[in-house]
């Protein structure tokens, strides 16, 4: 088989078993969490008009302008519009995590098939999967930033650079951390594609400690992303909507 042929049936079936494990953790998780409850009102004032008071609700509000404008276009529930949004970021965090282990493994089928696996059967993404939270968002925006970097590396583009920009504004807009990881792409900008001089702690790499090491890094990189999708999530409980958000 064609190695291409073989990652585009890779990337493909990841993505629809990705979509398949959106579906059944929405039908299992049939209760939303309770921080769900900030960002689907919020995102039911934003279509009705009312932006100021869905910033009182919740002052970051990307996932929720995106919840609506799902709401907008399809005529559906906030509920139902949030576990289809998350499984479009499902799907892209899956892809694009694929996508950029092709690129540092060198399209090897061994390294790709296992980081299809890795990345459908991961705790905590499964997860949150089922969880409507913006993390959802940040984490495919984070993502394929690294999957630009790697590409703008392999073959320097002013479009892949821009798309660079814009996952990492996108990012920021989902979480104010993705502004903060802006530097550590950069970091990971730096890393040796091929062969040569190497970086300064390892002189000489050549492309196989090169690769090894961008793989440790992308590994370190989901570690920190999801333990902050795990430790800094908002409580509904103890924040209160205002009277005029109450309203019905």
């Amino acid at each position: 088989m064609n190695p291409d042929h073989h990652i585009r049936v890779t990337v493909v079936l990841a993505a629809l078993a990705s979509l398949a494990l959106s579906a059944w953790g929405a039908w299992a998780a049939f209760i939303p969490n309770p921080d769900a409850a900030l960002y689907l009102r919020s995102a039911e004032l934003i279509v009705d008009g009312r932006w100021v008071d869905a910033l009182h609700v919740y002052g970051w509000p990307a996932y929720s302008a995106v919840i609506a404008l799902l709401m907008k276009l399809s005529g559906c529930e906030a509920l139902p519009a949030a576990q289809t949004v998350n499984a479009v970021f499902a799907v892209v965090t899956t892809v694009a995590f694929i996508g950029l282990v092709h690129r540092l493994a060198g399209g090897d089928r061994v390294f790709v098939a296992c980081a299809a696996i890795f990345i459908l059967m991961q705790p905590q993404l499964t997860q949150l999967r089922a969880t409507v939270v913006r993390d959802n968002g940040y984490l495919a925006f984070f993502v394929l930033s690294l999957y630009w970097v790697a590409a703008d590396l392999a073959q320097p583009r002013r479009s892949a650079k821009l798309a660079i920009a814009g996952a990492i504004l996108a990012a920021g807009l989902f979480r104010i951390e993705g502004f903060f990881l802006a530097l550590w792409v950069i970091l990971y900008h730096q890393i040796p594609y091929e062969a040569g001089p190497g970086i300064a702690w390892i002189p000489h790499a050549p492309t196989g400690a090169d690769n090894i090491l961008r793989t440790g890094y992308v590994a370190v990189t989901m570690f920190f992303l999801l333990s902050i999708s795990s430790a800094s999530r908002p409580v509904a409980s103890v924040i209160a909507c205002s009277p005029s958000c109450a309203e019905g």
